[in-house]
């Protein structure tokens, strides 16, 4: 196979791409110049001595090599039969099965499925899934119309191929591919013919770890109009200028570029289909929500990014669809311990059901509402009279003022300091929860109704709604609705002894 500017080629377990062929020096015969996907297979940057012949990526990644020394590799359809028709001898003779079942002692063992595998692997029209990856596949070759009919998902990841003609010319031969994954090739965009045919066929597009801008990504998913899941991570996106080319998309990953500011990809707000966003390692610093954004956004991953401030994560309650967000490994998050910080997060926005993988009970969220309230309210009661600085603490606490009117603010005298020696403000209270069951309870003083409620509904194990009421020992018949979440036991002079009635 010939040798071109451009080409991939293969030498042991090393892949390069050929910068340069032709006469090296004094140095008989043709010499190809490499530039070796790794630094250290390399020695030079494509000098030699003092004579530049070619350019590379890194200073010690270029060399020559003669061109029987490197291998161009294969077609994709051989790689395939080499792949999927070695099972065409498979067969498991009596005597090997009747040792299988003397070393498990199972005399009754069968290799289920297997006469299917064979039967499966060889007949390549069945064929659905299929992956050569890794494999020294260079270009795509012939016969895929009668071979692979029915192929919907293709992993073609670090292989040899070198153009998107290549590409091109092998999906046109599989009218049924649905995914296609090219991740860690180097497919040049040079001479990509933009008004060539598209492949509306392709839903899911995977082109990981391919040095890619978005401007390049722009150019491919021309070719891609309906693709619904790309995967674009370990690329060299920095800013998403328009997103024309992504308007199906409905999962995007964008994880490990390097795009620092929420207005490098602000134009993600307007993808009405988008569902599921992958933002991890994106160097990023902070969160800028315009209303109307993510109309769809439900899924969103910011784990390991440069957040710092909390009003960042505030804007995040903008996406009223929100509903799974992981964000651990962030700077904001080392200023309290783990549960706290997830109390904080799941106040601030509030169509979350999952958080860090974990979901979030009604208790969860209606103790860590009621435990953000009080803990702004002095703060919010201090600047409302300065419209400047109440301004400024609702665009950092968007949710507060309507959480406050649901659950109720607390009263200042409420806020102060709780007595030094917690079991001095201790009470016992006795919670009936139905006609024949009762329990005795510790519990301060201070308590705020919200949280006597969560441990009721932890005794019930229920989340059905319940209302609470208070009645005193010596007037058990007089019942008092504790219908202030904010407002603490001692508000209601509740004493020891005293009566809690679930209803």
């Amino acid at each position: 196979m010939d040798y071109f500017i451009g080409c991939r080629v293969l030498s042991f377990e090393s892949k390069g791409t050929v910068k340069y062929i032709g006469k090296v020096d004094s140095q008989p015969g043709i010499w190809l110049g490499i530039d070796w996907d790794t630094p250290e297979r390399g020695k030079h940057d494509g000098t030699y001595k003092g004579i530049k012949y070619f350019t590379t990526r890194y200073p010690t990644s270029g060399s020559f090599i003669k061109p029987d020394k490197v291998s161009r590799g294969t077609s994709l359809v051989q790689a395939l039969k080499n792949r999927y028709l070695k099972f065409e001898e498979t067969h498991i003779e009596e005597q090997n099965l009747m040792v299988l079942q003397k070393t498990f002692n199972a005399p009754f063992v069968e290799i289920v499925g297997m006469d299917k595998v064979s039967r499966t692997q060889c007949n390549l029209g069945e064929l659905k899934e299929a992956s050569v990856s890794s494999q020294p596949v260079s270009h795509g070759g012939n016969g895929f119309e009668s071979l692979f009919p029915n192929l919907e998902e293709l992993h073609l990841d670090s292989t040899l191929l070198s153009a998107w003609t290549d590409v091109f010319e092998i999906i046109n031969h599989l009218p049924k591919l649905k995914m296609l994954n090219l991740s860690y090739n180097v497919l040049s965009l040079d001479n990509i013919d933009e008004s060539g045919a598209v492949f509306p066929n392709i839903r899911h597009l995977v082109l990981i770890g391919m040095e890619y801008t978005w401007t390049d990504i722009r150019k491919i998913c021309k070719f891609f109009p309906d693709v619904e899941h790309l995967q674009v991570s370990w690329n060299k996106i920095t800013s998403i200028d328009s997103i024309d080319c992504i308007d199906s998309c409905r999962i995007l990953d964008l994880e490990h570029n390097s795009l620092k500011f929420w207005k490098n990809l602000r134009q993600l707000g307007r993808l009405k289909r988008l569902q599921r966003l992958n933002l991890i390692r994106s160097e990023l610093e902070n969160i800028e929500i315009d209303g109307g954004d993510f109309p769809s956004l439900q899924v969103l991953w910011l784990t390991k990014n440069d957040i710092k401030e909390w009003h960042h994560i505030s804007q995040l309650g903008k996406i009223y669809t929100l509903k799974d967000l992981r964000i651990l490994e962030n700077p904001l998050l080392k200023k309290a311990n783990m549960e706290t910080n997830r109390q904080n997060v799941i106040a601030r926005i509030g169509s979350l059901k999952v958080l860090n993988g974990t979901e979030i009970s009604s208790q969860d969220r209606k103790g860590a509402e009621i435990d953000y309230v009080k803990s702004l309210a002095q703060e919010w009661r201090s600047v409302r009279t300065d419209s400047a600085r109440h301004q400024k603490f609702l665009e950092d606490h968007p949710r507060f003022e309507v959480l406050a009117k649901a659950l109720g603010l607390p009263e200042k005298e409420e806020l102060e300091k709780m007595p030094t020696t917690v079991k001095s403000s201790l009470i016992g209270i006795k919670i009936t929860l139905s006609e024949d069951k009762m329990v005795l309870r510790k519990v301060p003083s201070t308590m705020s109704v919200g949280k006597l409620r969560s441990l009721v509904e932890r005794l019930t194990n229920s989340d059905e709604d319940i209302s609470l009421f208070a009645a005193s020992e010596k007037r058990p018949n007089v019942l008092i609705p504790l219908d202030n979440e904010m407002r603490q036991l001692s508000f209601y002079s509740i004493e020891d002894g005293d009566y809690i009635h679930v209803k």
